[in-house]
């Protein structure tokens, strides 16, 4: 678009691209200088960029030139307050929590992410250095939809084979994928599911395309009700780090495949009974205090699978399912609207602080994940109490008894960040 400025006109109501660069630029540095002193949670996300810069060459000409970099956004909670920005021309966990530990302090109690191996390694993930540096346990607060996807990952990994490139498949559904957009749409077999009703008008604004696509062509595999407009839409672009955008695929090539194979129909039952149900219901249900629950919801959602599937799918969990340590779960607990249950979780807390107060602690507790009880029939008992060492969630902390008795007594929430 192209525009004429006359003479005598205010320039300052002239926007260019520029200038709005230079807004932004303006904004976030004063975010970041911003002073924080009492943050209790601190969220980190990143994605990998490439970015331009100025390189001199022999000639000692400037010259533009390209580098990938790790772009991670820090977010203050309670109350979704950025404070910062990295670019990290390394990404590994010693660079991010050094990038980070400038912005907090002793208050901090919990820590939010994906749960990529760089941020959780029980040794040198992100996390666990921010503990080491800050003498003190965090609370672990995983990205619950990141945990969904990660079985979803495994059992196509295990049914269809390996991936051939960051958008590249080489199984005989993954090598399908690309075009199942253009197939027409046949005859298929319906599948229920039981997708979480969004009747919050905020909930739908919330979902993405690619989100609101995967709740459409549930439904309409479920119902055996396909519209027109549903079968012209793009179903997103396939990348091995968007699972989302594959379950879409796997679902649109399944309407218009005649004859789908065995192996199409398993993936195609895991995301209508189990991925995409869970999906939503955290998008609902999205508080830390949830986290649990949610995982065992999740749990209780796979126990249709063969056997030879289910061990593909619970080794996933076994390894991400870190809503399942005691920590998290007691988190949840507390928050019940079950009386029993927050007492229960009431009088572990405090063993666990009279346990430490005669004990001889030394260093700070490692984060690993028990192991889970796959055929609990509730939530607080997808672990094994006796068999582990229990300790206290650092929300809690700053609580005393008294304070925690009052939580069970009026069964407010607790932890009410969002961690989806």
């Amino acid at each position: 678009m192209v525009g004429l400025v006359t003479v005598g006109v205010d320039d300052d109501l002239v926007m260019n691209r520029c200038k709005v660069q230079r807004a932004k630029a303006t904004l976030r540095q004063e975010l970041s200088a911003e002073k924080f002193d009492n943050i209790m949670a601190l969220f980190f996300d990143g994605r990998k960029d490439t970015t331009m810069f100025m390189k001199a060459g022999a000639d000692l000409i400037q010259r533009q030139s390209f580098r990938k970099e790790e772009h991670i956004s820090l977010i203050k909670e309670p109350g979704a307050k950025y404070i910062g920005h990295l670019s990290l021309t390394n990404s590994k966990a010693p660079n991010i929590s050094n990038g980070i530990f400038p912005f907090i302090n002793q208050s901090l109690c919990a820590v939010g992410c994906d749960g990529t191996k760089t941020n959780t390694g029980p040794k040198g993930g992100v996390i666990r250095l921010l503990e080491v540096r800050l003498k003190k346990p965090l609370q672990w607060l995983i990205c619950q939809l990141h945990f969904v996807e990660l079985p979803l990952r495994a059992l196509f990994v295990f049914i269809d084979g390996k991936t051939l490139g960051p958008h590249q498949f080489s199984g005989e559904i993954g090598s399908k994928l690309g075009d199942c957009v253009n197939l027409p749409i046949v005859k298929f077999e319906r599948v229920t599911t039981k997708l979480p009703n969004l009747t919050n008008d905020m909930q739908i604004k919330d979902l993405s395309t690619d989100q609101k696509y995967l709740y459409e062509i549930c439904e309409a595999i479920s119902t055996g009700i396909f519209s027109k407009s549903l079968s012209e839409r793009r179903c997103g672009n396939l990348c091995h780090s968007r699972w989302l955008t594959l379950a879409n695929s796997v679902l649109r090539l399944y309407v218009g495949t005649r004859t789908p194979s065995k192996n199409l129909k398993t993936l195609v039952h895991f995301i209508l009974k189990s991925y995409a149900p869970s999906w939503f219901s955290i998008k609902i249900f999205n508080k830390c205090c949830d986290g649990s629950k949610n995982l065992f919801e999740f749990i209780k959602s796979t126990r249709f699978l063969d056997e030879k599937y289910k061990v593909v799918v619970e080794a996933s969990i076994q390894r991400n399912g870190f809503f399942g340590h005691p920590e998290n779960i007691l988190l949840n607990m507390i928050s019940d609207s079950r009386l029993h249950v927050r007492e229960m979780a009431y009088k572990r807390i405090t063993d666990s602080r009279r346990r430490t107060e005669t004990a001889r602690v030394i260093g700070v507790r490692k984060f690993t994940i028990p192991s889970i009880q796959f055929n609990a029939t509730d939530y607080y008992d997808i672990i094994d109490w006796k068999r582990i060492e229990v300790t206290e969630p650092p929300l809690f902390k700053t609580f005393s008894d008294e304070q925690l008795l009052l939580l069970v007594k009026d069964g407010r929430k607790a932890g009410t960040f969002e961690s989806d």
